[in-house]
């Protein structure tokens, strides 16, 4: 006892020599309150912020055109590649990089190791940001962005799928068809499909109205597809959303009369008939049926 006695002072009594000499400077229980409080909310806005951003990925990959291309085969991986999200994408990494340099100059990290916590948090982070996606928050913050509040300057770069023309991959409402080309609304204005390179399946026949998707090569005059298919607009609603903003609702062109009605109106015009009289004598129900 005597010894542990004598240790203890020995310990004090430099300490204080410390103290004194000013080499150690005592500090108050508040700063250290301050500093944890500190590097708490920035672990806490990091994360919050990586929630941000996974919302978006999860969203733009699941309204947006980019995932269907990868149902081409190989031929669809370039057009994946060129429309994935990667800034929001380098956003996330860039937060949760950050959230861990955080975490780790924190006091927590004794408690378990490392990677224990780099784990919740990514499946945290997650989570939360696919919850943020089925409660429609993500939808809310692209009507935000073509909004006419001054708000939208956050949200536009990340919602806009009419950034760039895309070289290897196209998707678009048909407007006109022809024998080897289509007219389609897109995003970004009308684009024209050169489909002479396509080997259509017996029975396809792509509509105006159609809702395709087209992967392929752009060249100044038009982009030649190589392989395209008939979608559901479903799969796409992003695409969707913005041909709507752009060009409106849809009504398709009126299309040309029966043949039967074509020639009888050519016959009636012959006989220098009035055109009441050529109504009535043309689209008679008898002719239509």
């Amino acid at each position: 006892m005597p010894v542990e006695k004598e240790s203890k002072f020995d310990i004090e009594n430099k300490v204080m020599k410390e103290i004194q000499s000013g080499r150690v400077k005592l500090r108050s229980r508040y700063v250290f309150l301050a500093e944890q409080l500190g590097v708490g909310s920035a672990f806490a806005l990091s994360v919050l912020l990586a929630i941000l951003f996974a919302n978006i990925v999860l969203y733009y990959l699941k309204s947006s055109d980019n995932l269907t291309y990868l149902s081409f085969g190989q031929c669809g991986i370039f057009a994946f590649l060129e429309s994935f999200p990667y800034l929001p994408m380098i956003l996330l990494v860039m937060l949760m990089l950050l959230a861990g340099v955080i975490f780790k100059k924190s006091q927590w990290t004794y408690k378990k190791p490392f990677g224990f916590y780099a784990v919740g948090v990514v499946v945290a982070v997650a989570v939360v940001g696919g919850l943020l996606v089925w409660a429609g928050v993500s939808e809310r913050m692209e009507n935000e962005a073509y909004s006419e509040r001054p708000t939208k300057i956050l949200f536009r770069p990340f919602f806009r799928p009419e950034n760039g023309a895309r070289d290897r991959g196209m998707a678009g409402r048909i407007v006109e068809s022809g024998v080897d080309f289509l007219v389609v609304q897109t995003p970004r204005g009308l684009e024209k499909i050169n489909i002479s390179g396509v080997k259509i399946a017996t029975g396809t026949v792509f509509e105006v109205g159609a809702f395709v998707m087209a992967v392929g090569n752009r060249d100044d005059q038009a982009f030649d597809a190589t392989n395209m298919k008939i979608v559901d607009p479903g799969q796409a609603p992003m695409m969707g959303r913005g041909i709507h903003r752009r060009f409106g609702d849809f009504s398709p062109p009126p299309g040309l009369p029966p043949e039967d009605v074509r020639i009888c109106l050519h016959g009636c015009s012959a006989d220098f008939a009035t055109s009441t009289d050529c109504h009535a004598r043309c689209f008679d129900k008898n002719i239509l049926k």
